[in-house]
């Protein structure tokens, strides 16, 4: 049996495999920045939340004085 062969399909296999880890990082990084954008954006609504909480508070307090 020609080992050459088998040694080809072996680089084949070798390539094919780095070639899929490359693109499986690249789908874990988009999905780490989108997780990473949503826990940004989830704190500044809270942040929004708290602000609007705040001038409803102030607005409350004027209209009684």
């Amino acid at each position: 049996r020609d080992r050459s062969v088998s040694r080809g399909l072996g680089d084949v296999y070798k390539r094919q495999l780095s070639y899929r880890l490359e693109q499986l990082e690249r789908k874990v990084e988009k999905h780490n920045s989108v997780v990473e954008r949503t826990f940004q954006l989830e704190n500044n609504v809270q942040t929004a939340f708290s602000r609007i909480d705040e001038i409803r508070g102030a607005l409350h307090e004027h209209q009684e004085a």
